[in-house]
């Protein structure tokens, strides 16, 4: 159990992996809603549970760059929150992309809080 509880802490608290599947998920439901999804290059992508202490919910989020209309290079980002039911993510609950986006408060919130474990994973790596 010792060998797999910094594992399982990493998956807790913060990730920035292309084959974690709740990533997987949410960047698959974003690219359906642009309006050039072969454009669609990700810059970063973090997943980690909230609160980190006791998750219940999976959050991403996701920065990449794609054109819009006018075919001009622009970087977004997308949140996506999954509840977490009986220790698994459940993906069954309709969520899509930026869904929580949409409240400008709960992405800020989301940006403020990813920042900040990514901001404890940096300074714990120096």
């Amino acid at each position: 159990m010792k060998i797999l509880a910094p594992f399982l802490l990493i998956l807790l608290v913060g990730c920035d992996a292309s084959d974690v599947p709740e990533i997987t998920h949410c960047e698959n439901a974003l690219k359906v809603k642009l309006k050039a999804p072969a454009s669609y290059k990700r810059v970063s992508a973090h997943a980690f549970g909230f609160p980190s202490s006791n998750p219940t919910e999976q959050h991403v989020l996701i920065e990449f760059d794609a054109v819009n209309d006018f075919n001009v290079p622009l970087r977004s980002a997308e949140a996506c929150v999954y509840p977490i039911r009986g220790g698994k993510i459940d993906f069954n609950v309709p969520n899509e992309a930026g869904a929580r986006a949409a409240d400008a408060e709960a992405l800020a919130s989301d940006i403020e809080a990813a920042a900040n474990v990514i901001e404890k994973e940096t300074m714990g790596k120096r």
